[in-house]
């Protein structure tokens, strides 16, 4: 969590704002949480009782209900995650420079705990409509890796205690863009962790409830995309 912490309070973008949920932990995480909120004014920390990762998202949607402008930018970062110093700045460049609502960057995916140093450009940008971008194969179904106006998120929460949540949701703040873009550098870390969300329910897969979330998101993706269809006929 102090790795994904500090990667944010270290962006060089001037204005960005720290929501930290604390989701009922047993750990020094609430401690650890007021620590960053008493050395930073722009941390805000929200305690609540476990609800887990849809319900601690939804927190932070709340807050961010209450006190964000339309236009600002939104994020979400997995709290084994950190993205580069350059993150916010880029993502954001990226939106106004092409009349984006959204945009979503490549990211690594590793244990090493640091960006490795392949990868140099030039990169690609892509931008299309937002029915143009959830066609794409390159832009990803997750919500982190991703920015967007605060607007998108306007009512919409993610499913609580469901699996493959983001599938569930992330198509629904896109498609309510008017255009998103999307860069292959690489400025977002997906950190692999054995004890991790994922690695916990493969290995319970057989008997887990939620095996098959995916598929009743995918239904929801299909009937939703079905009626926008019908609509613009």
């Amino acid at each position: 969590m102090a790795a994904c912490a500090e990667s944010v309070l270290e962006q060089d973008y001037p204005n960005v704002e720290l929501i930290l949920v604390d989701d009922g932990s047993p750990d020094n995480c609430p401690a650890l949480c007021e620590k960053y909120a008493k050395a930073h004014e722009n941390v805000t920390v929200i305690h609540k009782e476990n609800g887990g990762l849809s319900d601690a998202r939804n927190a932070g949607l709340d807050y961010v209900d209450k006190v964000a402008a339309p236009d600002d930018y939104i994020t979400f970062l997995d709290a084994d995650d950190f993205v580069k110093k350059t993150f916010a700045r880029q993502m954001i460049a990226l939106c106004e420079e092409n009349d984006c609502d959204a945009a979503q960057c490549a990211y690594e995916k590793g244990a090493e705990g640091r960006f490795s140093e392949t990868g140099s450009g030039p990169y690609q940008t892509v931008v299309k409509t937002s029915e143009g971008m959830l066609l794409d194969q390159r832009f990803k179904s997750q919500s982190w890796a991703k920015i967007y106006r605060a607007s998108l998120f306007a009512g919409l929460r993610f499913p609580k205690g469901a699996m493959n949540e983001d599938e569930f949701v992330t198509y629904r703040a896109i498609y309510r863009a008017r255009r998103v873009a999307m860069t292959d550098e690489r400025l977002y870390y997906y950190l692999q962790n054995d004890q991790g969300i994922m690695e916990t329910i493969a290995k319970r897969m057989k008997n887990n409830p939620h095996r098959k979330d995916y598929l009743l998101a995918y239904e929801e993706r299909i009937a939703f995309l079905n009626v926008r269809k019908s609509r613009n006929r």
